[in-house]
């Protein structure tokens, strides 16, 4: 981490070691010429196409309707994401018949939404935020007749077009050669703005990302006693049309299917409570627990992890997972990917964890569902609580929203002896600063004026009025003297 001012950096260090323990985090340099792509957090956009998704017509299109509940993982296009703190996207690339590359979730296809017109747009916004860094990460390419080569050939070509660079691995990391040897380092986040030129997003393949945590943990469903004698993979596997068996299909939950299941199993058990869920008691208080247990496992230091050198990007995500037993289980609950991440607060929970210590390492990518629910408040929470202040009033803010998560979580006995004893040594430092013995001149003396302007303006100030003071009173004993002597 590199501060401009040498009195920031005392500063943070001192109110870091005061800080209550659960509000310690890694914070990086927010100078982008040091801070490493790997290093800056980012809200990363799970499967950001399919905001654009038509949430369909449950009396006229029941389909459609089942489809937008299980698939649709967002609201709004890639510009209302990025306006409410995205900054790396989620693509799924999709050849409809007629040769339209669009979005898709799977076999949910965002039909007729061009996203060649979509990353224009992006790229438009981009170019009007150009101190942003927006990363397009594509995967699953498919089609209804051109999938795999064929897909990534036609995706590529729209990147081209729009003169925004596919880059990988090789160009995010580079070899470096010092005194010490050669070690690979990843390119800082100023050298990734220039790959396709500063306000252009550049594009990459999700092989380039490590999950840092199990992915098979996290689900906002889960089932009690009655999964223990209903089979629903069985189940599923009686629904579905022989074709749709196959291992080539895209996507691993077949919605018609299971949602028929979830029929079945009501017309079964009735009213009986057959499962718990992320926002109702008591499973929501077994699921904050777990996702708390899951966020320390995605955030434990990255840098031990044998892939941490050779891959760009980790990921920690902060949505749910979903299984078929579990998607069963929301269908039966009529609630929907949106609404199980809106009614659990999931988002805020999320930029709670991180305001407390929950990155002590540090964060990466930071995968959520429904961004423009509650993501502003995470992206918010990276601002203030990861990435260095700017000047020393955010220094004393980013203190006192660790401390006031301190008290929020009982830590009084710590947080007020520790704001007291922080105001303490800033008076002592302002004091050493002013007497300073350094020369007017000197390096040391110019590095710390720049921290106290305000205090410097004020004391010129200050001394400006004492010397037009003295001044008036010099005139006045002046004349005082010269009315004296031509008395006499």
């Amino acid at each position: 981490m590199a501060f401009k001012y040498p009195l920031l950096l005392l500063l943070q260090v001192f109110l870091v070691m005061l800080q209550p323990a659960a509000a310690t985090q890694k914070v990086v340099s927010r100078d982008m010429d040091v801070t490493r792509i790997n290093e800056l957090p980012m809200i990363y956009a799970h499967d950001a196409g399919t905001g654009m998704m038509d949430d369909g017509d449950p009396l006229t299109s029941t389909e459609d309707y089942f489809v937008a509940l299980a698939a649709k993982t967002q609201v709004g296009d890639l510009v209302d994401l990025a306006k409410c703190g995205a900054r790396t996207f989620d693509i799924r690339p999709y050849v409809q018949s007629d040769g339209l590359v669009v979005t898709h979730h799977g076999t949910a296809v965002v039909k007729d939404v061009s996203i060649e017109s979509e990353l224009k747009k992006l790229k438009d916004w981009n170019a009007a935020h150009p101190e942003e860094l927006i990363i397009l990460f594509g995967s699953n390419c498919h089609g209804d007749s051109c999938s795999g080569s064929c897909c990534w050939q036609k995706y590529n070509a729209i990147l081209d077009k729009l003169g925004i660079s596919l880059v990988g691995a090789s160009s995010l990391i580079k070899p470096v050669t010092d005194a010490y040897g050669t070690t690979n380092k990843h390119i800082t986040v100023n050298e990734a703005k220039q790959i396709s030129g500063v306000g252009v997003p550049f594009a990459v393949y999700t092989n380039t990302f490590e999950n840092n945590w199990v992915e098979s943990e996290g689900n906002c469903y889960k089932f009690t006693t009655i999964s223990e004698y209903m089979d629903f993979d069985d189940m599923i596997l009686d629904y579905l049309p022989a074709e749709e068996t196959a291992t080539s299909s895209p996507y691993p939950f077949p919605l018609a299917p299971i949602r028929d299941v979830a029929k079945e199993v009501l017309d079964t058990v009735g009213s009986v409570p057959v499962g718990t869920s992320c926002y109702t008691y008591p499973g929501m208080q077994e699921r904050r627990a777990e996702q708390v247990a899951k966020w320390d496992e995605m955030v434990l230091d990255p840098t031990s992890k044998s892939w941490y050198d050779t891959t760009p990007f980790y990921k920690a995500d902060g949505h749910w997972q979903y299984s078929v037993e579990s998607m069963v289980l929301m269908f039966m609950h009529a609630s929907s990917i949106q609404y199980d991440s809106k009614r659990s607060g999931q988002n805020k929970f999320i930029a709670d964890l991180i305001k407390r210590g929950g990155a002590p390492d540090g964060l990466n990518l930071v995968g959520l569902d429904f961004v423009c629910e509650d993501g502003q408040d995470v992206y918010e929470a990276i601002n203030q609580v990861l990435i260095e202040p700017e000047n020393i009033v955010d220094v004393f803010k980013q203190y006192m929203d660790g401390a006031a998560e301190g008290l929020k979580n009982g830590e009084l006995k710590y947080t007020v002896p520790a704001g007291l004893i922080g105001l303490l040594i800033v008076f002592i430092l302002y004091c050493c600063y002013k007497r300073n013995p350094c020369s007017e001149n000197s390096t040391l003396r110019h590095e710390w004026s720049k921290s106290f302007t305000s205090f410097d303006s004020f004391a010129e100030e200050k001394r400006k009025k004492e010397l037009e003071l003295l001044k008036i009173e010099e005139k006045e004993e002046k004349k005082h003297k010269h009315k004296h002597k031509h008395k006499h």
